[in-house]
């Protein structure tokens, strides 16, 4: 069967088969609890895929590893359901109960980063919502600032911890990054 390109995905069929590299594995717990993969092809070209947990006996790998490749048919392809996304693919992969998922030999060592200019990142000139890379030294971590307020595009208040990572880069341009981890809701 011929393999497609990520590049090629589009709503309408069923019978796309892609290999692709797993750059990214987690777990999500919206509505349904969903494993999302964040694919890459041997162009380069990332897409998002969910697998939902249900009693169907898919024919999917019960453990799938970051880094290694997979060859999957037979998929559906939807508009992004996903609130966070971490690539620029307009659409999505959906697994379902007739999609096949096996591992594969490499097709390529490539590592496929997305890097992004400081001074973008600092000028707010980077796509919003997309995921990147940097690639700097840390050279400051700040204590931890517990019970932030922080209100993202949902609306609702999240109470986080957080720190400030300050990490410089090979031009010795300082960029400032503030992580939190979200621990309630309300």
């Amino acid at each position: 069967m011929e393999c497609n390109y990520i590049s090629d995905l589009h709503p309408g069929r069923k019978n796309w088969v892609i290999q692709a590299k797993v750059l990214s594995i987690w777990v999500l717990c919206e509505f349904f609890t969903k494993r999302v993969l964040l694919l890459a092809d041997e162009k380069g070209d990332t897409i998002e895929a969910t697998i939902v947990f249900t009693e169907f006996e898919y024919e999917i790998p019960r453990f799938i590893k970051d880094g290694e490749w997979y060859s999957l048919s037979d998929f559906k392809v939807i508009k992004p359901t996903l609130k966070e996304r971490n690539t620029t693919h307009p659409y999505q992969i959906k697994v379902w109960e007739k999609t096949k998922m096996n591992l594969i030999q490499p097709i390529t060592c490539k590592n496929y980063f997305r890097f992004e200019d400081f001074a973008d990142i600092n000028h707010a000139r980077v796509n919003e919502g997309v995921t990147f890379d940097v690639c700097g030294c840390i050279i400051d971590v700040s204590e931890m600032n517990e019970g932030v307020s922080v209100v993202p595009q949902n609306g609702r208040t999240n109470l986080c911890d957080g720190v400030v990572i300050k990490l410089l880069n090979g031009r010795y341009t300082m960029y400032c990054q503030y992580l939190w981890l979200i621990k309630d809701l309300y």
